[in-house]
């Protein structure tokens, strides 16, 4: 590349990416040899980029300018508040509209394309979350010497009916007896 290019490209710390980008956009061929006008225009690219300018709307302003032969200026209102544009911006910005709204559409469409698979992983992460709470809860409880008391006593058969069991309710089966009646 170009050290002039370079140079330019420092003083208006615009990156490499970019400046391949804005040279593509220029449609310059040879990046080692750029002419005065090329050097001109990447100038005037750059300092558009500083300004906060969309890269798109940087380069179209220079490529309006090379078709037009002259650079695009502010209208000159003696004072007045009236701005008027050339149809040619309007055009432009008529472009841009469409292009972010087009881009709208489709990041709307992709999240709800995405709805269904973030459905399904809130649901799995529900599920996961029951299983946890579930195997806790439990483990809390048969570490609990009371309730280990009450289920060696059912263990055992004794006074099945009054016995709190799981959240304390009373169950008049907490296991299955051990006495199994044939039929």
């Amino acid at each position: 590349m170009n050290d002039a290019l370079k140079e330019i490209a420092r003083k208006y710390a615009v990156s490499e990416e970019k400046i391949s980008q804005i040279l593509a956009g220029m449609k310059v061929k040879d990046v080692q040899k750029p002419s005065k006008p090329q050097l001109e225009g990447f100038e005037k690219v750059c300092t558009l980029l500083k300004e906060g300018k969309p890269m798109e709307q940087a380069l179209a302003t220079i490529l309006d300018e090379a078709k037009n032969g002259k650079p695009e200026r502010a209208p000159q209102t003696n004072g007045s508040a009236a701005h008027s544009k050339s149809p040619q911006t309007e055009l432009s910005e008529v472009k841009l509209d469409e292009f972010i709204l087009a881009q709208g559409d489709r990041a709307a469409d992709v999240t709800l394309a995405s709805l269904p698979d973030i459905a399904f992983e809130e649901q799995q992460r529900l599920k996961a979350l029951f299983v946890q709470r579930y195997r806790q809860r439990i483990m809390e409880r048969l570490q609990d010497p009371e309730y280990r008391q009450q289920f060696a006593a059912a263990i055992e058969g004794e006074d099945m009916g009054k016995l709190a069991l799981l959240n304390n309710t009373t169950s008049n089966f907490a296991l299955p007896s051990s006495s199994s009646s044939s039929s």
